[in-house]
């Protein structure tokens, strides 16, 4: 039980910064659903509504991203 310790140890650093940016992209998500921001967005002129939906875009974009980097880091330690 001793030896993989460090091995999971190593793991875990390694999935620190994507878990890190799935919870602030989670965050994010869950910042717009729950307060009135969306609609605030969607109220507003046309400018402001393509700034909040490139927004939302390039935070869909780094979570998906690190979802394809999750399951690239599974695949190789199922092998």
């Amino acid at each position: 039980m001793e030896d993989n310790r460090p091995a999971a140890l190593n793991r875990l650093r390694l999935l620190l910064p994507e878990l890190a940016t799935l919870s602030m992209g989670a965050g994010v998500l869950a910042l717009l659903s729950f307060t009135g921001v969306l609609e605030w967005l969607l109220a507003g002129s046309a400018s402001t509504i393509v700034l909040g939906l490139i927004l939302l875009g390039s935070v869909v974009v780094v979570l998906s991203l690190q979802v394809a980097r999750q399951a690239e880091l599974l695949a190789e330690e199922l092998g």
